[in-house]
């Protein structure tokens, strides 16, 4: 006997079944449809062809490895969802369960995004529906896409890729969308983010800057890139400022570009320069006088506190330096003491002088004095520790690094382990040119 079917696109026709058969395919679009059980009162009928039980809604929690990703987390508690959304969009995605990837496959993939605690699986899965055309899956990728965020970072690579694949401007968009939603990263490896800073794409370069910003001192081989850009985007310099500053390669040359950006008419230019400027740590000491002048001068009242803020965070930083003969030559009780490049003091037995330590706090390799030196007034930082760098993804390592922490490589081996990870909060990054900030 046939039985009526409507379909997600809104096609409705009449379906024969054979005994056992619940799925067919809609004549319109193709898409896989699964039917419950024929039955004579239609009073509880979905209008999705779909059984529309608990077990059926919560079906797809069970297929993923971990739960559910994070951002499906954020949709269910969701305040602007419109009314019968959510409960549309799971009873469609829970009747996916068995959908063949050959007849359907977005509605598989669909599937697999929810799926899947993993960002790197769940947001390409999603992004690659969202950017379809299809007529009933793309709305619903599209409406879980917007609820992606920081803690989805891993799912970044996925959303670059497809960008490079993908041809149609507002498919384009919509993924730049998503990527700037989930936020810059360090997550991406430093060999990508390179490429990024070549793209037409202002917003993807952007947020290429801003991941090599928290990517830092590994992100050593963007330093000539990142100046070459400087000169060649006017409106990219403030951002390209930022990660040179983190990077900390010739930072001279970074305060020296950064001074002009600090006495700017545009406060908004202002105020980003004195977060960069905070960064430098004692590098910027140069930059005192001129954030002293902010701090009695400007017209801007939260201004002048964020330039004495700034000044003093780099004083302290200079203050706190070991001067060359406490950092060299043995105190009375014959030990060495030495201060790490992330603020820790150490010491040391005087046999070990001339040698490497590892620094308890922070993993990072701290070279012991030889020997006495002469003493001087001034502060001298900490000798940057000898460098390395990852064949596969192009970070910088310490020297005595054994795995590579962009990408994974292990040195010894040559081999590669996965490496994920989610940031603890939203990566702070400073607002673009001309735009107030929020905070």
């Amino acid at each position: 006997m046939p039985q009526a079917v409507t379909c997600h696109c809104g096609k409705k026709f009449d379906a024969t079944l054979a005994e056992g058969q619940r799925r067919v395919n809609c004549p319109t679009c193709n898409s896989v449809i699964f039917l419950p059980e024929p039955v004579t009162d239609t009073s509880s009928d979905t209008g999705y062809g779909l059984a529309a039980t608990d077990e059926d809604q919560q079906a797809f929690r069970r297929k993923g490895r971990q739960g559910e990703p994070d951002w499906l987390q954020r949709y269910r508690g969701s305040r602007e969802t419109v009314k019968g959304e959510q409960s549309r969009i799971f009873t469609t995605i829970a009747g996916l369960a068995g959908v063949n990837a050959t007849l359907d496959p977005l509605g598989a993939a669909l599937f697999l995004a929810v799926s899947h605690s993993d960002a790197e699986t769940s947001v390409a899965a999603l992004a690659q529906v969202a950017i379809s055309r299809h007529p009933v899956y793309t709305a619903m990728a599209r409406t879980l896409l917007a609820h992606v965020g920081p803690s989805d970072a891993t799912g970044a690579q996925g959303l670059l890729d497809l960008i490079d694949e993908t041809t149609d401007g507002p498919a384009t968009q919509v993924l730049l969308d998503a990527l700037e939603r989930i936020g810059p990263t360090p997550l991406v490896q430093v060999r990508v983010l390179l490429e990024l800073l070549n793209k037409h794409e202002e917003r993807l370069k952007l947020w290429g800057i801003h991941s090599l910003r928290l990517v830092g001192r590994a992100a050593g081989h963007a330093h000539e890139p990142l100046w070459a850009l400087h000169r060649k985007e006017p409106g990219l310099r403030l951002p390209v400022l930022g990660a040179l500053a983190a990077i900390g390669r010739e930072p001279h040359r970074t305060v020296e570009a950064l001074t002009g950006y600090l006495q700017q008419h545009d406060a908004a230019l202002r105020r980003e320069a004195v977060a960069i400027a905070r960064t430098l740590g004692a590098a910027g000491q140069p930059l005192v006088p001129v954030l002293k002048t902010m701090i009695a001068k400007d017209p801007e009242p939260d201004l002048r506190k964020l330039a004495a803020e700034a000044a003093a965070e780099i004083l302290t930083v200079v203050r706190n330096q070991p001067a060359a003969t406490d950092s060299a030559a043995p105190a009375a009780d014959g030990l060495l003491r030495v201060q790490c490049q992330c603020g820790k003091k150490l010491q040391a037995k005087r046999e070990l002088a001339g040698k490497t330590a590892k620094c308890p706090a922070c993993g990072q390799p701290v070279k012991l004095p030889a020997a006495p030196t002469v003493a001087s007034a001034s502060p001298t930082p900490t000798a940057a520790a000898p460098e390395k760098e990852c064949p596969r993804c192009f970070a910088m390592a310490p020297e005595v690094q054994i795995l590579c922490l962009s990408c994974g490589y292990d040195f010894r081996t040559g081999k590669t382990v996965k490496v994920t990870g989610k940031p603890a909060s939203k990566p702070t990054v400073p607002p673009a040119p001309g735009k107030p900030d929020k905070s």
